[in-house]
């Protein structure tokens, strides 16, 4: 992980804006136009690469709906969407040789994917709320555990959160199967060590989600979790969501660098 001068920051937020302002054409789109096809959206991805001066996408964009949103890097951008969907997509562009890399839900039209998308923000936030310089990865991801567990009590999808650290731990792996973050730099995922201590003028993502594997329910039995299996049906139709934005770290906590 490396410390970014003045001049990096600056770049970065050039690259965030330019995806910033991409997320904001495909929400307007997708109110003012109907959209049944993944490739539409990848058009306006794409627009955003011929028409701003940037290099190139930070990553391969990723537009997942309803059952492939648990895949984490789908790439199939030209799906027939059902009428009835969550749609994720995780875009980032490359520009001067910096990365961005932010993750959005969208046709969050009924009270089931608002809760879902819900969650992946009351993660974020709690996450964002707790990090500070001196913290290393393994720190955050000790320091939200019992957050996320919570909040599985609060979606009604676990009846409790009587369990004990390592299986907690197992059910977030579950739900989430990757990392609460990462550094970000000229590569999206910058080389980095869990253990390695965050420091003022780092840029890290903050990712939290939700997802709803075909094997959820027989996972769940494995540990032995007590949970609401029509609760869980009502999500799970809908694949789950993430949340993801940048952040840098300041000499007391973190702040969030989208424009």
């Amino acid at each position: 992980m490396s410390i970014k001068t003045k001049n990096e920051i600056e770049l970065f937020k050039k690259s965030l804006f330019i995806t910033m302002k991409t997320h904001s054409n495909i929400e307007r789109k997708l109110k003012n136009t109907k959209i049944t096809n993944t490739s539409q959206l990848q058009e306006i991805i794409t627009k955003s690469l011929k028409e701003e001066n940037i290099d190139d996408y930070a990553f391969k964009p990723i537009i997942g709906y309803n059952r492939k949103i648990p895949d984490l890097h789908y790439y199939h951008n030209n799906d027939k969407l059902p009428s009835d969907c969550l749609i994720l997509v995780d875009i980032g562009y490359k520009y001067k040789g910096y990365c961005s890399d932010v993750t959005r839900c969208y046709n969050i039209d009924n009270t089931i994917k608002k809760n879902i998308y819900t969650f992946s923000q009351n993660i974020q936030n709690y996450v964002y709320s707790i990090v500070r310089p001196g913290m290393t990865f393994s720190d955050i991801e000790d320091g939200y555990l019992n957050e996320y567990i919570k909040n599985l009590v609060n979606l009604e999808i676990l009846t409790d959160d009587t369990y004990t650290a390592d299986i907690k731990n197992k059910i977030r792996t579950l739900f989430q199967p990757h990392s609460i973050g990462h550094s970000i730099h000229k590569v999206v995922h910058e080389p980095m060590s869990y253990n390695a201590k965050l420091k003022p003028n780092m840029i890290i993502t903050i990712e939290p989600g939700i997802y709803f594997s075909d094997t959820i329910e027989q996972d769940l039995d494995t540990l032995n979790v007590s949970y609401n299996k029509k609760v869980l049906q009502d999500y799970k139709q809908y694949g789950g969501s993430r949340m993801e934005d940048m952040f840098l770290i300041t000499k007391t906590g973190c702040s969030k660098i989208n424009p």
